[in-house]
């Protein structure tokens, strides 16, 4: 749209708003998750597991994932400029979290016997049984998600 927002701006000076969610580009309601091993690229997604939304099975992601949405991760990453003093970055979609706490969330979960499944980057077609549940709220402040 020719205008320029803070980082980061996809180039089309949103928000990541969406007709599906009010607050950001976030799908929300009770979706089936998978950890999967870390995304090729830890700038952009951080050097941990990440939690993959599979299958939506209440709320909006219902109605959105597989088919409408796919790639929506929990995940965090080396975004340029960001320190974890700043509030998390915007993202298309994916509910980012700070270093220390995605660490943390990927080591709870394989303590707990969660296996660490090898990403297959997509969650169309998705090879594996989802071993967990998101379940997602959008709060009333703009760019706030509840995990």
């Amino acid at each position: 749209d020719g205008t320029e927002q803070p980082w980061p701006d996809y180039g089309d000076g949103d928000y990541g708003l969406s007709e599906f969610a009010g607050l950001g580009n976030s799908v929300t309601g009770l979706i089936e998750a998978d950890l999967n091993s870390p995304e090729d690229d830890p700038k952009s997604f951080g050097p941990y597991g990440v939690n993959r939304a599979v299958r939506g099975l209440e709320g909006n992601a219902r109605v959105l994932l597989p088919h409408l949405r796919d790639g929506i991760l929990v995940h965090t990453g080396e975004w340029p400029g960001w320190t974890e003093n700043h509030t998390m970055p915007n993202s298309h979609g994916c509910i980012h979290v700070w270093p220390a706490e995605v660490k943390r969330i990927e080591q709870e979960l394989l303590k707990l016997g969660v296996v660490e499944r090898k990403n297959p980057m997509t969650g169309k077609d998705y090879p594996y049984k989802p071993q967990g549940l998101l379940s997602i709220e959008e709060v009333d402040q703009p760019g706030l998600v509840m995990v």
